[in-house]
C-alpha cells in the first residue's frame, strides 16, 4: 500500500516475507539482521505454482528460516534452485544485504522518519496478540536505530484492542506513537484505515541522499546516476 500512496520506492528487507508473529521484527532490528535469513537457518519446503501473469510468473520453492519462523514464497525460482539445495542463495544474500544496508543508513540519516508498522500475526483479528509490552519493545529498538533524532511509530493494531490501547498511550503518555485500528485483513485499496495510518507522511525531497540510497542498493557508483533515475527511484 506505500507503493500505491507514492510513499515507497524500493523494498524493505521486510517485504514479500510472511511472519508468524508480527513482534519478531523487534529481534531482528535489534541485531541489525546479524542472523537473518542465513543460510544455515534455512529449509526448503514444497513448490508452489506461479501465481498471475504479473506477480511470480514462475514457479517457486516455500523456504522456511527456522531462527525467526518466517517463509518466503518469492524468492527462489524452482528452475534455479533443487529440492534440497539453494543454488541461487549466493545472489539473494547479496540482494538482501543492500536492502537491510540501505534500511539502516535511512534509519540513521533521514532527518524524520515515520515507520509503518501492521501488527497482525494471523487472518483472525482475534489470534493477533497486541500487548503493551511489544509495542514498547517496538518503540524502544526505533529509538536505538534512529541514534537520538526523532521518528514516529504509526502502529495498525486490531479493532478489538485499539481503544484499550489507545486509552494505555494517553494514560501513560507514550512519545512518538500513533495508533490506529485495522478490520479489514488483505486491504489492497486505498481507504480510511490506511489514510489515518499514514496521516502527514511524506517522501523526502532529499535528492542527495536519495542518490546515495539508490546507488547503494544497486551497487553502483554515484556519477553513473542521473536525476531522473533518483526520481523514478
Amino acid at each position: 500500500m506505500l507503493w500505491s500512496y507514492g510513499l515507497k520506492a524500493i523494498n524493505s528487507p521486510f517485504d514479500n516475507f510472511g511472519f508468524k508473529t508480527w513482534h519478531l521484527i523487534v529481534p531482528i532490528l535489534r541485531t541489525r539482521f546479524a542472523d537473518y535469513w542465513r543460510l544455515e537457518n534455512m529449509t526448503i519446503g514444497r513448490p508452489r505454482e506461479a501465481l498471475c501473469r504479473f506477480l511470480d510468473t514462475r514457479p517457486m520453492y516455500r523456504v522456511f528460516c527456522s531462527r525467526y519462523q518466517l517463509i518466503s514464497t518469492h524468492s527462489f525460482l524452482v528452475e534455479e534452485n533443487a529440492p534440497d539445495a539453494l543454488l541461487s542463495y549466493p545472489r539473494f544474500r547479496a540482494g538482501m544485504q543492500r536492502l537491510e544496508q540501505a534500511f539502516l543508513g535511512q534509519c540513521r540519516d533521514y532527518e524524520r522518519i515515520r515507520f509503518v508498522c501492521k501488527a497482525m500475526s494471523s487472518s483472525d483479528p482475534t489470534e493477533t496478540e497486541a500487548l503493551e509490552s511489544q509495542v514498547l519493545d517496538l518503540l524502544e529498538v526505533l529509538t536505538d536505530l534512529r541514534q537520538g533524532q526523532p521518528f514516529t511509530l504509526a502502529l495498525a493494531v486490531p479493532a478489538e484492542r485499539f481503544a484499550e490501547l489507545k486509552a494505555w498511550v494517553l494514560r501513560e503518555q507514550v512519545p512518538n506513537l500513533h495508533l490506529a485500528p485495522w478490520h479489514t485483513v488483505w486491504n489492497d485499496d486505498k481507504n480510511r484505515e490506511w489514510e489515518d495510518l499514514l496521516c502527514g507522511v511524506t517522501v523526502p525531497e532529499d535528492h542527495e541522499l536519495y542518490g546515495r540510497v539508490y546507488c547503494d542498493l544497486l551497487g553502483i557508483p554515484e556519477d553513473r546516476v542521473s536525476v531522473p533515475d533518483i526520481n523514478n527511484f
